[in-house]
């Protein structure tokens, strides 16, 4: 079975289970995370009513041959990002990155990225005015990119994108969950892309320790697909406080070797 197949099937998981009649288990998660860095995944949860995350993120990335145009690229990425529930069914976001971008044959470019804003809506039934999903936590939003970052030097886009997505949480068990997202992608004088990605969580020894494994997927226009495994790791220090390690590997020749995510967030 292809990769693509694969994400598709994990993504439709937590609506096939429900519908096919599958008597759905009260679960407590161990978080409601809008968010999960470490494999950079979009959850179905919208958070609480003036409940706010920050994160600190830090990115390295290899990738030989960037685009096919005999040119390495190591990357570095220091993001700070802050998400406040405006309701308990609407979430707004804001993204800052740092990049360093080190091209070989090249130079090195360091500088800010492109600030992202973000919007997010949960359509689940009993939660949201707007919901007509019942079991699963699922939910609609659009982010925007402003062109901030020095396209020239590679450290963002030429002109504002947007990327509109629907993401979607599950648990089957208290320690088995599922997470997936969706989303297409919109840059002024370029080709749209898309891109998938599906994560399974398993809470195996504590309600203090999340597990996860998936794979994402990114493809522009009919090119070949970026296919990539994710692993990752979150350690939650204290009721407000976590901590994530992750590790994308690239499967295919157009994806990115690997990276190094560390996160730190922070719940109040």
């Amino acid at each position: 079975m292809k990769p693509t197949a694969l994400v598709l099937l994990a993504l439709a998981a937590p609506w096939l289970l429900p519908a096919a009649g599958a008597s759905p288990i009260p679960v407590d998660p161990p978080h409601r995370s809008e968010m999960i860095d470490c494999v950079r995944t979009r959850t179905g949860f919208t958070l609480a009513a003036m409940h706010i995350e920050a994160d600190a993120t830090y990115t390295h990335t290899k990738i030989e041959d960037l685009r096919h145009e005999h040119v390495d690229l190591t990357g570095d990425t220091f993001a700070v990002a802050g998400a406040v529930g405006i309701t308990d069914w609407l979430t707004a976001k804001a993204i800052l990155p740092i990049r360093r971008a080190d091209f070989s044959p090249g130079d090195v470019e360091s500088g800010i990225g492109d600030i992202e804003l973000e919007a997010k809506c949960s359509v689940k039934e009993g939660l949201s005015p707007f919901g007509f999903v019942p079991v699963v936590d699922v939910s609609g939003g659009l982010l925007v990119g402003l062109p901030t970052g020095d396209e020239d030097k590679g450290l963002g886009m030429e002109g504002v994108y947007a990327r509109p997505y629907v993401s979607a949480s599950y648990w089957f068990a208290p320690w088995v969950g599922l997470h997936g997202w969706g989303y297409f992608e919109f840059v002024d004088g370029e080709r749209p892309s898309h891109g998938m990605s599906a994560v399974a969580e398993l809470v195996p020894f504590s309600r203090d320790l999340s597990l996860y494994g998936g794979m994402e997927i990114h493809q522009l226009g009919l090119d070949s697909p970026d296919d990539v495994f994710l692993f990752g790791a979150e350690y939650r220090i204290a009721p407000m406080v976590s901590v994530g390690l992750g590790v994308p590997v690239g499967i295919t020749s157009h994806a990115e070797d690997w990276s190094v995510i560390l996160n730190l967030q922070l719940s109040f």
